[in-house]
């Protein structure tokens, strides 16, 4: 075996720490084990430290002086150190290290990315213009910004034209994520959050469903405010259909939160336990700023 897999680096790294405080650590057989032990023996380390005989034992102790070895013989063929902490590096930055890739470790390609709807579109020689961007948060001056709007669906995101956003030049609008661009969001709301403690003056505003998941998902991720159609309108174009069944537990937490949130959202709430109203719904409808705590700024018509 020439490269040591990730998964036993990570273990080591663990194990570590008990060496250091025991001195040695003993530890019995397995899987990860197994590996540590074919790969010591495949480049012939000290049999002081990994016996010849160690694939026949139920038990190994691992000590400095193993570790201290593995160490620089990983070093010595150019690959990752279980030592080498790669949480916080990029694939391209591993590769500047190592030859060894360990996709398990760092930063997913897209972990600090987050889709940013541009008001004003940018010029494209090829489409015409270019209403959406893929960034890097980290890169993002969150100070230029005085909003953080962010958009529930995909789909209503990249028509937001359809929408009566009216957005002002300085709001910073965000796709809330998926799979692919979640952590990104979070790194921004937890930045924005960060730099913006006053939430007053910063609001995150989200953008969503009309249903219990959709304002479970605002309250339990720390925004402020909600953009919604006006109350007649909600009341006009709800439907039973768009609150499914499954969303029950959703209703419950709201109910739990009920005597924490403004009066204006509480007298949302009979309406979200029988009907919802889907975002994609609210297009052509006038949207405006609901507070979701009483404390905060008064509420506002249009966004």
């Amino acid at each position: 075996m020439d490269v040591l897999p990730g998964n036993v680096n990570r273990w080591l790294r663990d194990k570590e720490a008990q060496v250091r405080r025991e001195h040695r650590a003993k530890v019995k057989r397995g899987k990860t084990l197994t590996q540590l032990i074919q790969w010591c023996l495949d480049q012939d380390l000290p049999s002081d430290l990994c016996p010849a005989n160690s694939l026949q034992l139920n038990e190994f102790y691992l000590t400095a002086e193993l570790l201290n070895a593995i160490d620089q013989r990983q070093r010595l063929l150019g690959h990752h150190s279980f030592r080498d902490d790669l949480s916080d590096k990029t694939r391209m930055e591993q590769a500047q290290q190592s030859d060894q890739e360990d996709k398990q470790q760092g930063l997913k390609p897209r972990e600090n990315r987050v889709l940013v709807y541009l008001p004003k579109p940018l010029p494209c020689e090829l489409t015409g213009q270019i209403p959406v961007v893929d960034l890097d948060v980290t890169a993002l001056d969150l100070s230029r910004f005085s909003r953080l709007i962010t958009v529930e669906n995909l789909d209503c995101f990249y028509r937001l034209a359809d929408f009566c956003l009216s957005p002002q030049s300085d709001d910073l609008i965000v796709y809330r994520g998926d799979q692919l661009y979640a952590r990104g969001v979070k790194k921004l709301r937890q930045a924005w959050q960060a730099l913006y403690p006053d939430d007053k003056t910063h609001p995150m505003i989200y953008f969503g469903d009309f249903d219990p998941a959709g304002v479970k998902i605002a309250i339990s991720e720390g925004y402020q405010q909600l953009l919604l159609p006006p109350d007649d309108q909600l009341e006009a174009h709800a439907r039973p259909l768009m609150n499914p069944e499954k969303q029950d537990t959703s209703n419950h937490t709201l109910q739990t939160y009920r005597a924490q949130l403004n009066p204006a959202l509480q007298t949302l709430l009979p309406t979200l336990k029988q009907r919802g109203l889907r975002q994609q719904k609210m297009q052509g409808l006038a949207l405006r700023i609901l507070n979701i705590y009483p404390d905060k700024a008064q509420d506002g018509s249009g966004c």
